[in-house]
């Protein structure tokens, strides 16, 4: 970053934002992030003995990237991972009082951090991997309609995903972050158009409510300052639960009352084993119910999950952490990156998704996204003439 360039951040009032690319081409696409992009599809697939090819892409990401040396710094990572840390140490001695299984889940949430540190350092570049996940999921995609994946919810888009519902999050969720690769309008109504039409396909509503909520946050974020952002995301919410309760059932959704009536009964064994769990929670691998003739079904709802494994603790801590330093909804910065405005949109997505699809906190996508947020809001380039140019604030 040449010293006029970093100049006219501060000037704009961008201090402690990573580097801005002026564009984002084929010419900067870096292989090994392409690749590791282009494996999206299988990210929830079994590949090697019933693990998810997410483990195997993380532990590969994590393994390489501590010899890798980071592009940027931030003193608020250091905090960031230490709040996470004692979040996980805290849900895992209440794991082990109350006799409950929680070495392997322990494990995945503390490489999630790992991910998303490696990915927030600048370890790995971003948009090559987003760039390569585009090209992964138009081939899920293809591959399913080709009848070469698995179809376990016909007649809906789901490919080696496994999940209609998992399949809307990964479109959702990678379609804003594509977004933030693109420099002309018409590409990005390109993006916009091609994935909404995917999310359609694979049936899920959240996921479409999802999608429309973070194009909304993305049109908005650099037009207004942090009181009408707030007010704006709290009338989104409202709008959501009413959306919900009137229109779940209309069009080509009209024959979901089976479907609705199942995550009702869920949701309704949720609130109860919620108002049981005592304020420190009921440790890991505890956000499961037994309903008639679905014994031991998943939380749908990932707020009441955060509740019941971890309690409070967990539960504030990863709303602080996707709310606030991920997505910056009480940040003063009126104008931000593409790359950050299209991880915030992302992370829209997530805090929809997570009303109404199960696990959507503590998976990959969501970790990628606050990695790539956290990036971009609180990276400061590395000099390599000197040590560091200057250190970055939490906002």
């Amino acid at each position: 970053m040449s010293s006029a360039t970093a100049s006219s951040a501060t000037a704009h009032g961008l201090k402690g934002s990573a580097p801005v690319k002026p564009g984002f081409g084929w010419r900067d696409v870096r292989l090994y992030e392409f690749l590791i992009g282009l494996t999206v599809g299988f990210w929830r697939y079994p590949v090697v003995g019933g693990i998810p090819g997410e483990i195997l892409m993380m532990l590969v990401v994590v393994g390489i990237g501590v010899f890798v040396r980071p592009r940027v710094t931030s003193p608020n990572l250091f905090w960031i991972g230490l709040a996470y840390v004692g979040m996980i140490a805290g849900t895992v001695v209440v794991s082990f009082s109350a006799g409950e299984s929680w070495l392997q889940r322990a494990f995945r949430l503390l490489l999630l951090m790992a991910f998303a540190i490696t990915i927030a350092g600048g370890r790995l570049d971003w948009r090559s991997l987003i760039t390569g996940a585009f090209f992964g999921l138009a081939v899920n995609a293809g591959a399913y309609y080709l009848h070469l994946t698995p179809d376990n919810y016909p007649p809906y888009l789901t490919g080696w995903l496994g999940d209609k519902n998992v399949a809307g999050l990964y479109y959702a969720a990678f379609g804003m972050l594509a977004l933030g690769l693109a420099q002309r309008i018409r590409t990005k109504i390109g993006i916009t158009v091609a994935f909404f039409g995917l999310i359609w396909l694979t049936g899920s509503r959240t996921s479409l409510a999802a999608f429309v909520a973070a194009l909304i946050w993305w049109a908005l974020r650099n037009r207004f300052g942090r009181l009408v952002r707030v007010l704006a995301f709290a009338g989104g919410v409202q709008l959501l639960v009413w959306f919900e309760a009137e229109f779940s059932q209309v069009g080509p959704f009209a024959d979901r009352e089976g479907t609705d009536l199942l995550r009702g009964t869920i949701h309704a064994a949720e609130a109860a084993k919620v108002e049981l769990t005592p304020w420190y929670g009921q440790g890991l691998n505890t956000a499961w119910v037994d309903i008639p003739n679905h014994p031991h079904m998943w939380f749908h709802d990932s707020y009441a999950a955060l509740l019941v494994e971890g309690g409070w603790p967990m539960a504030t801590t990863m709303l602080f952490l996707v709310g606030i330093v991920g997505l910056g909804l009480f940040s003063g910065r009126r104008h931000v990156s593409s790359g950050l405005r299209a991880a915030e949109g992302a992370l829209i997505v997530v805090l929809v998704a997570a009303w109404q699809l199960g696990e959507v906190f503590f998976t990959s996508v969501a970790f990628l996204a606050l990695g790539i947020a956290w990036y971009e809001r609180f990276g400061v380039p590395l000099d390599r003439s000197q040590t560091i140019l200057e250190h970055a604030t939490l906002e």
